[in-house]
């Protein structure tokens, strides 16, 4: 059965406010510019090597290569497996922010665990009883327009919590957040209680988030090609997007 690692993307809009922005190529807010393709290149693997050299406690070993940033030098955003140096070895995914100054060395800046209790299913035994969300939990990306993303999150017995983006320019995007019931027969997350907000980003990549509303409501539909339809029931938002599951194979 195929695992998936993108499932602890699920996160990352939250954490660091990813968003597809440029027609031509995708940005991410405050600066940060998303490669079309996640590997992790010699250069940031370099880089990764030397900030984590005289690391201890924890095996983190980059996974997918998720944004990087043009400073005095180069901001690397990595997803990363970790695993504890315990007799347990338990593992965990995390965001991990990394400096590469210009003159070759390298900085650790930040570690963000993403506590998304990702448990790939074996069979369908082990399915029973699981949250249906787990079937759709991950980072998409509306096909149509290039600038809309939305990621999704499993949450208790049958809930998925939802992030959708939508790029109005580099330094200003909508989002949408709300809370969903999945129901795995007719495979739909009805939404109420939906917030919309706005957040503008100055030169200096800071951000100022203003909260249109939050009584949105609506659904995700899930197609067998696994594209998915978002009716927006407030505004229509969605009229036009098909969102289709980008992820990262193991």
């Amino acid at each position: 059965m195929k695992k998936i690692i993108c499932a602890v993307l699920a996160l990352v809009l939250a954490l660091s406010c990813v968003s597809v922005f440029a027609e031509e190529a995708p940005f991410l807010a405050g600066g940060w510019m998303s490669p079309e393709d996640t590997a992790v290149t010699a250069d940031a693997r370099k880089a990764f090597d030397k900030a984590f050299e005289d690391f201890t406690g924890v095996s983190y070993e980059p996974v997918a290569l998720l944004g990087t940033q043009v400073v005095a030098g180069l901001n690397y955003c990595l997803l990363c497996k970790a695993t504890m140096v315990t007799p347990e070895q338990d593992t965990f995914y995390a965001l991990v922010y990394i400096y590469a100054a210009l003159d070759g060395s390298a900085e650790l800046l930040d570690v963000q665990t993403l506590n998304i209790g990702v448990s790939p299913l074996a069979d369908e035994e082990e399915a029973a009883g699981q949250n249906p969300a787990m079937n759709i939990i991950g980072f998409y990306s509306d096909k149509t327009s290039q600038r809309a993303t939305m990621n999704i999150a499993a949450l208790g017995d049958d809930q998925a919590d939802v992030i959708i983006m939508w790029a109005n320019s580099a330094l200003e995007t909508v989002e949408w957040l709300f809370r969903g019931t999945v129901d795995p027969d007719t495979l739909t997350v009805t939404y109420t209680g939906c917030e919309k907000r706005i957040c503008t980003y100055d030169e200096a990549g800071n951000e100022t988030v203003t909260s249109v509303y939050t009584d949105g409501e609506g659904t995700l539909t899930f197609a067998e090609d696994g594209s998915v339809l978002w009716n927006d029931s407030k505004e229509n938002a969605g009229a036009d997007c098909v969102f289709v599951w980008d992820y990262i194979a193991e």
